[in-house]
């Protein structure tokens, strides 16, 4: 019984996380959050090389994230983002936090990245 239970679950788990059907030409229904920036400096000694990047959070909210895939893929899409040196990405709470260097990283670079996947309602978080 077992072995038929595994592959019906995956299947279950595939189809919660197929994106919806989307009208390009109007915005998603309900969103209306506004883009605010959180971003932290972690507490450090600035004692190091002149050379090294000053590294902060930057909190997105991605109410799209509805799985570990789609945490997967939003890890996937701001990677290669300049200035992105490392993506946490949580889909219980639908926020990745990224781990940024503040001299080449660009927000809004890295919201026009995620708009042109399924994660359109995406934004800055307070």
């Amino acid at each position: 019984m077992k072995a038929t239970w595994l592959p019906i679950s995956l299947v279950v788990l595939a189809a919660a996380c197929t994106p919806p059907p989307s009208d390009t030409n109007s915005p998603p229904a309900g969103n209306t959050s506004s883009s605010n920036v959180s971003v932290a400096t972690p507490d450090s000694d600035s004692s190091g090389d002149a050379g090294e990047a000053e590294t902060t959070l930057v909190s997105l909210d991605i109410p799209g994230m509805t799985c570990a895939g789609c945490a997967m893929e939003v890890k996937d899409v701001l990677a290669p983002v300049p200035g992105v040196v490392d993506v946490q990405a949580d889909p219980v709470k639908k926020i990745a936090v990224v781990s940024v260097d503040a001299t080449k990283f660009d927000s809004q670079v890295a919201l026009e990245t995620l708009a042109a996947t399924r994660f359109k309602d995406s934004s800055l978080s307070e």
